[in-house]
């Protein structure tokens, strides 16, 4: 894969964060853990901290950004028990040389199981330094599950070979809200990955428990905006009938107060953005009005890294993705005109009171 790793001239010294705090990131490590079937299925390879302190941590540090923590999102576990048990025996290996790094753990648990209640309370007694502070369960659905065809996500082939739509189709939604319904009693969040067609019944579900705080993943998951991924596709006239689609379901999430969006993944929305000067345009105007949407202290920068640049940046949709220190540098250059302050609250504190890392027990 192409590795981004130069900022363009105009862009040489954008306003930069001081500190980031990188709420979304994955460790996994198949071939060794009996836990990660799914991905060894698909022939992932280990990804361990050893891997984000170089290509993070490190690079971020090249360019005077001090990372200052990270949240671990599940990575498709077979069991999210088994994985968060493993996130903890990671930080004890990794202790001293990753400076206590992982700061809080967004677990696996699939909310329509009829003893979703048992698994998440099992996860709570195991709990011992409050590190689990939400819960995913993937549930991007656009019709029938065909690789990476359309927007449904392999996810959700758990459910059912072709796929499943916990948030929209009656046989599981009303399983799945039960579920969703217990988070409160647990002070657990939500990290909610969806496809955009999915986002208006998402907020219907929201507004019915508004003490439950929702991250939206991904900027909401608009898919190639501007068609094919291939880098010698020259549009730059965006796919206005998807988006309106996306609008509208980000507009709806935008109104309840408890729900929150990350700014990651963003070449699933445009490949090749970080090589191609009129791509990155696009995607900027996108970013901002996300940020316009939401408010600033309401989105938060995440890495999602994992596998490799590109893999972190477009979900295998591209080759080419930006090392950590452009993805950081061009985002903060999108918001020049904004206050320090406010590059503060995107690229740090946010995600920091979001996750409530100050609960976390050293």
């Amino acid at each position: 894969y192409y590795l981004a790793n130069s900022i363009m001239s105009s862009e040489q010294n954008p306003k930069l964060p001081k500190e980031f705090f990188d709420p979304h990131h994955h460790y996994y490590d198949p071939l060794n853990n009996d836990f990660q079937t799914s991905l060894k299925k698909l022939g992932v390879k280990a990804f361990l901290p050893e891997g984000y302190q170089k290509e993070v941590i490190d690079d971020l540090q090249k360019i005077g950004i001090r990372t200052t923590g990270s949240i671990h999102l599940e990575a498709l576990p077979d069991d999210g028990f088994a994985e968060v048990e493993w996130v903890y025996d990671l930080i004890k290996s990794y202790n001293v040389k990753m400076k206590d790094e992982i700061k809080g753990i967004v677990a696996s648990v699939n909310l329509s199981d009829t003893d979703a209640d048992a698994q998440l309370q099992r996860l709570m007694d195991y709990d011992s330094k409050n590190l689990v502070k939400g819960i995913r369960w993937i549930l991007d659905y656009a019709g029938q599950y065909n690789g990476n065809e359309n927007a449904t996500h392999f996810a959700t082939t758990r459910i059912h070979p072709d796929g499943a739509d916990l948030l929209r189709d009656p046989k599981y939604n009303v399983a799945f809200e039960r579920g969703f319904a217990l988070l409160e009693q647990h002070n657990l969040s939500f990290d909610l990955q969806c496809a955009p067609e999915q986002l208006q019944a998402a907020a219907a579900l929201c507004t019915k428990y508004h003490n439950t705080p929702v991250c939206i993943d991904h900027l909401g998951k608009p898919r190639m905006v501007l068609g094919a991924a291939d880098l010698s596709n020259e549009n730059v006239i965006l796919d206005d009938t998807a988006l309106e689609v996306w609008r509208t379901g980000l507009h709806a999430m935008a109104k309840l107060p408890q729900v929150y969006i990350k700014i990651s993944m963003l070449g699933w929305a445009v490949p090749g953005w970080c090589v191609k000067p009129e791509r990155e345009m696009v995607l900027r105007d996108l970013v901002r009005e996300v940020v316009g949407m939401f408010g600033v202290e309401r989105c938060m920068v995440a890495s999602n890294w994992h596998t490799n640049a590109a893999a972190s940046d477009a979900d295998f949709l591209s080759d080419v993705g930006p090392s950590a220190s452009v993805l950081v540098s061009k985002i903060a250059s999108w918001f020049q005109d904004y206050h320090e302050d406010d590059l503060s609250l995107l690229f740090a504190r946010n995600a920091k009171k979001f996750y409530r890392v100050n609960e976390t027990v050293d």
